[in-house]
C-alpha cells in the first residue's frame, strides 16, 4: 500500500494524480479517525470526536441489601429505575366516548368521568388501579388529535390485564405510531377513586447521561437479553414435603431449567438462595435452591412449619397481600424479548441491554466524555465503542 509519505513525494512530479490521492486518504482519517473499544463501570471517561457511540452493551446488575426471611422479606434491586407518574390528567367529568367511537360531553346524569394526557407514539404504558377499578369498568382510547374535540373518532386500545391483587391491578397497553393522547374512560362511580389513585408510566427506564446529554431507554418498550428470569410463587404450585424431611417443600416451576442440585444461581425476596453446590445437610434454615437438572423444581427448606397444607395457605396469602415469594433465577439459554423488569445479574450471569436492541444513539462532546447510568443500581459493567 503507497504510504502517505510517497504520496506527497510523488506530488512534486505527477501532480495530476497525486493531489486526488492525497486528498482521499485524508478524507478517509479525517472521517472514520480511530476506533476505540472501552468497558468497565460507569462512570467512564474518555476523549471522542463528537460522533454518537458506535455501540453499547449495558450489563445489569443486583443488590439485595441484608438477610431475607419469611417474616422479614428483602426485594433484590436491579439495574433499572421505576418511571414517575406520568398521569398529568385532565378530569371531564360527566362526558364519554359512545359505542361509535364519537365524543360526547353532558350537562348532567352521567355517572361516567373521563381522562386523558399527552403520550408518545408507538411506545407501552402501563396503567396501574386500584384493585376495585377492574376491566369491566374502564375503557382505553386513544387519538391522533392533540386536542380532544367536541365529537371525534378514537381507537379503542387493546389492553392486556398483567396483574389483579390488593392494592393495585395493573394494565398493559401499546399505543399506535400516529397516537398523541391516551384517553381512559371510568363508566362507574369509581370515576374519582381512578382519578385519584391511577398510576400510568412506561415501566422501568435506563437512563444513560452522556455528552451533556440523558437519554431515557425504556425497558417496557425495548428488547434486552435476559440471563435471568423472575419469578412470583402464587402457591397454586404443585407442592410437596420432601419425603425425608418435612422441613423441606419441593415446588414444581415449569420454568426453572437446572444446572444442577444447589448449583443454579437463584435469590429470593424471602429466603436465602443456595447455589454453591454444598452437601443438602450443610444447607441453612429459611433458604431456598434447585433440585437435579432433570427436576423442574426449586426447594425450600423452612422452619415455619412441616404441614403442607399450612406452607401452601402462607404462599398465597403473601401472594394475595402484594408481597409474593418471588425467585429470580439463571436459565440455561439466554432469551430475548420486552421483559418490564430491571436488568439483572447473579453470580457471573447478567442480564443486557445492546444498542441494537435498543435503537437509541448516545451523543458524545467533541473532546472531553463522561458517559454514566443514572440508575440507583449502576450497571456491573457498561461497554462502548466510539471514535477519536
Amino acid at each position: 500500500m503507497t504510504s502517505l509519505y510517497e504520496v506527497l513525494k510523488r506530488s512534486k512530479t505527477a501532480p495530476q494524480l497525486a493531489p486526488d490521492m492525497f486528498t482521499a486518504l485524508w478524507a478517509n482519517y479525517i472521517t472514520t479517525g480511530k476506533t476505540i473499544e472501552l468497558s468497565g463501570q460507569v462512570p467512564l471517561s474518555f476523549k471522542a470526536n463528537g460522533e454518537p457511540l458506535l455501540d453499547y452493551l449495558i450489563s445489569g446488575n443486583t443488590v439485595q441489601t441484608g438477610t431475607p426471611t419469611p417474616d422479614s422479606p428483602v426485594m433484590p434491586q436491579g439495574a433499572g429505575d421505576k418511571t414517575t407518574n406520568e398521569w398529568n390528567v385532565t378530569i371531564l367529568p360527566n362526558s364519554a366516548i359512545t359505542e361509535d367511537s364519537k365524543w360526547q360531553k353532558y350537562d348532567s346524569g352521567v355517572v361516567s368521568t373521563t381522562m386523558y394526557m399527552s403520550c408518545e407514539a408507538n411506545t407501552t404504558y402501563y396503567l396501574y388501579t386500584p384493585s376495585s377499578i377492574t376491566s369491566g369498568i374502564f375503557r382505553v382510547y386513544t387519538s391522533t388529535s392533540n386536542e380532544i374535540p367536541i365529537v371525534g373518532s378514537y381507537s379503542i386500545t387493546v389492553y392486556e390485564k398483567i396483574r389483579s391483587s390488593s392494592p393495585m391491578s395493573v394494565f398493559k397497553f401499546t399505543t399506535g405510531a400516529n397516537d398523541k393522547i391516551i384517553i381512559v374512560q371510568v363508566t362507574t362511580a369509581n370515576s374519582q377513586t381512578m382519578a385519584d389513585n391511577a398510576i400510568l408510566d412506561r415501566g422501568y427506564k435506563i437512563p444513560i447521561s452522556s455528552g451533556g446529554v440523558t437519554t431515557n431507554i425504556y425497558l417496557g418498550s425495548t428488547q434486552t437479553t435476559r440471563q435471568i428470569k423472575k419469578y412470583e410463587m402464587t402457591g397454586n404450585e404443585i407442592i410437596s414435603n420432601y419425603a425425608s424431611d418435612f422441613q423441606r417443600y419441593v415446588i414444581t416451576i415449569p420454568t426453572i431449567s437446572s444446572l444442577g442440585t444447589r448449583l443454579t444461581p437463584i435469590i429470593c425476596s424471602h429466603y436465602t438462595g443456595i447455589y454453591d453446590g454444598r452437601p443438602a445437610e450443610q444447607v441453612p434454615m429459611n433458604a431456598v435452591y434447585t433440585g437435579s437438572a432433570t427436576d423442574n423444581s426449586v426447594l425450600i427448606k423452612t422452619d415455619q412449619t412441616t404441614d403442607r397444607n399450612t406452607f401452601i395457605a402462607w404462599l398465597q396469602e403473601q401472594y394475595a397481600n402484594g408481597t409474593p415469594v418471588t425467585l429470580w433465577y439463571v436459565i440455561s439459554t439466554p432469551e430475548t424479548g420486552i421483559v418490564n423488569e430491571p436488568l439483572c445479574k447473579i453470580g457471573d450471569y447478567a442480564d443486557t441491554l445492546s444498542m441494537e436492541q435498543a435503537g437509541v444513539q448516545i451523543p458524545t462532546n467533541n473532546g472531553s466524555t463522561t458517559l454514566d447510568v443514572l440508575t440507583a443500581v449502576k450497571p456491573s459493567n457498561v461497554s462502548i465503542k466510539y471514535r477519536v
